[in-house]
């Protein structure tokens, strides 16, 4: 396999360069197009992370697949007051970008997505939001409730300084049910159309109960899904392990033997 480091100017972040990390299968005899997981990082984490922290590598050297790993410097979010446009650079730029540049399959069966903390609170976004693109999608660990934090008295302090101005133009000023709320998404989304959806949590995590939350209302809407706890923390520890089962997931829904 190939290991690629990608920097790819973005118009839509004011011509500023952001980079990826690709990890591209080198088998002579994978001469179809290929299939793409798009594997997001934690917040304020560079395109990196997952092959620093984890055997992203090892897990996937021998599959027809090309994994695709941003960075998150913006949340994934377009913020609010003409700030940067995360989520736009994401789907307009970077998913087309590599469709050109590789042999790819460029449809909503050759995508999947996935990502821990802040990065499956992204993919799960992406996925319910623009359910065209993605066939599956995972979450370790998602702030998937992150809408919600405002009101919740133990991520009160996330909005105060001296990072409060951070989660405020993320989020925006009443997030709760907005464009971003993943609860406010799968109450939108087109039940014919969704992806199909696993997600996962630590039983020693701070982010347990919104998780717990999450999957509750996903069945209240009749939506499927596969969720399951574990034990472990918010850590890569976890997130390592239980990448492994992602991508198994992943390659069922992507007709990978």
């Amino acid at each position: 396999m190939a290991l690629l480091n990608i920097s790819l100017e973005s118009p839509l972040l004011g011509n500023i360069a952001r980079n990826l990390t690709v990890v591209y299968p080198e088998n002579p005899e994978f001469t179809a197009e290929l299939p793409v997981m798009y594997l997001l990082t934690g917040g304020l984490r560079d395109e990196t992370y997952w092959s620093r922290m984890s055997m992203i590598e090892v897990y996937v050297k021998d599959l027809p697949m090309i994994t695709v790993m941003p960075s998150c410097e913006y949340g994934y979010i377009d913020w609010t007051n003409d700030g940067p446009q995360d989520e736009r650079h994401f789907i307009e730029e970077v998913i087309p970008f590599i469709d050109r540049v590789f042999n790819t399959n460029a449809s909503k069966n050759g995508r999947a997505i996935g990502g821990l903390s802040w990065g499956g609170y992204g993919a799960l976004k992406f996925a319910l939001k623009y359910p065209e693109l993605f066939c599956s999608v995972v979450s370790h660990s998602g702030a998937v409730a992150a809408s919600r934090w405002r009101d919740n008295p133990d991520r009160a302090t996330y909005f105060e300084p001296p990072r409060g101005w951070f989660f405020d133009q993320m989020l925006g000023l009443s997030p709760a049910g907005g464009k971003d709320c993943l609860f406010q998404l799968a109450e939108q989304v087109d039940l014919a159309s969704v992806p199909a959806i696993r997600f996962d949590c630590g039983t020693e995590d701070f982010l347990l109960e919104e998780n717990r939350e999450f999957a509750a209302h996903l069945k209240a809407l009749g939506i499927s899904y596969v969720y399951e706890e574990y034990p472990g923390g918010h850590e890569f520890e976890y997130w390592d392990i239980h990448v492994q089962e992602a991508i198994e997931f992943h390659k069922e829904q992507l007709s990978i033997q």
